[in-house]
C-alpha cells in the first residue's frame, strides 16, 4: 500500500491467505490419510504444506511416518534429521535471543 496500489496489496494479501489455509488444512487432513493407511497420500499432502512451510517439523515428522509406512525408511531418516537440524539451529536462536535479554539487565 506503500507504493499507492491498495488493491494490488489487498488482492496478494488474500493470496497468501488462501495459500496459508491450504497449507494448514494439509497438515490438519494428512495425518487422517496416515491413520486411514493412504500412505502415498499423505506423503503428497505433506510435500506441498512443506512447500509453504519448509521448516514445519510436525509436517517433517509425519511425512517420516508416512515414508516408514511406504517402506522407504532412508528418506524418511533424511526427513528426521532435517527435523533434528532445524530443532538445533531454532535452539541456537533462542539461547542467543536469551543471553542477549540476560546481557541487557
Amino acid at each position: 500500500m506503500a507504493l499507492g496500489r491498495p488493491a494490488e496489496a489487498l488482492a496478494s494479501f488474500d493470496r497468501a491467505l488462501a495459500i496459508r489455509r491450504r497449507m494448514r488444512l494439509r497438515t490438519i487432513i494428512a495425518p487422517g490419510a496416515v491413520s486411514l493407511e493412504r500412505h502415498a497420500e499423505a506423503l503428497a499432502s505433506f510435500d506441498r504444506a512443506l512447500e509453504f512451510a519448509p521448516r514445519s517439523a510436525p509436517s517433517l515428522q509425519w511425512r517420516a511416518q508416512a515414508l516408514l509406512d511406504l517402506g522407504r525408511p532412508l528418506e524418511a531418516l533424511a526427513s528426521l534429521d532435517r527435523t533434528v537440524t532445524l530443532a538445533a539451529a531454532d535452539s541456537r536462536r533462542i539461547s542467543a535471543s536469551v543471553a542477549f535479554a540476560i546481557s541487557t539487565v
